[in-house]
């Protein structure tokens, strides 16, 4: 039987570092978030949630047939933001990607690799890494959802991962680049130049 797996996306932060909001910059004549949609292959997905407090990103997330959460949340805390998008995913899930809307060169193709090395261990926290350093995205299984509803205030899913690192299963990718984040307006004009 093929496991059921939902995505959500982490769109609501408040980029104060950035300066404006960077899931709207320009990337390669594209906003950054459909970028970031893009490469994330969306038939591996039984559903897509989109958690956000913008309109525009909720206006590109329903063009690609996404689930959209209103966050209302106005502290920027990331607990919130992931227990919104728990709440929103349809029922029966097996597992659940996560993903930062702020890592463009991120690719498909490692994407696929860390659905595939969950779907080999589905007990698994399966997260891309390089050098044996976490990363961006990570699919939980659903065994560990109420640990991720209950997350204290400003807790991320690495407070899990902590309490858990016997199940965490590294996949590695090839670049290191994949696992940028734009964080700074230098950052992005930094891989823009290369």
């Amino acid at each position: 039987m093929a496991l059921k797996i939902g995505c959500i996306f982490l769109a609501s932060g408040h980029s104060k570092r950035f300066h404006e909001n960077k899931l709207l910059s320009n990337f390669g004549g594209h906003m950054l978030v459909d970028t970031v949609f893009g490469n994330h292959p969306s038939e591996l997905f039984n559903q897509t949630v989109v958690v956000t407090r913008y309109a525009p990103v909720a206006v590109s997330a329903a063009q690609c047939g996404f689930t959209i959460v209103e966050n209302e949340d106005t502290t920027d805390d990331i607990s919130i933001t992931i227990r919104l998008g728990l709440e929103a995913l349809r029922p029966g899930m097996d597992g659940c990607m996560f993903s930062v809307c702020d890592q463009p060169l991120l690719t498909a193709e490692s994407v696929r690799g860390l659905v595939h090395a969950f779907q080999d261990a589905p007990d698994k926290i399966a997260v891309l890494s390089h050098n044996g350093k976490r990363g961006n995205p990570a699919i939980f299984p659903k065994t560990l959802f109420n640990e991720l509803k209950a997350l204290s205030s400003g807790q991320s899913g690495s407070a899990v991962m902590k309490q858990h690192p016997d199940l965490i299963k590294l996949v590695a990718v090839k670049n290191r680049r994949e696992l940028i984040d734009i964080d700074y307006r230098s950052d992005l004009d930094t891989i823009l130049e290369k």
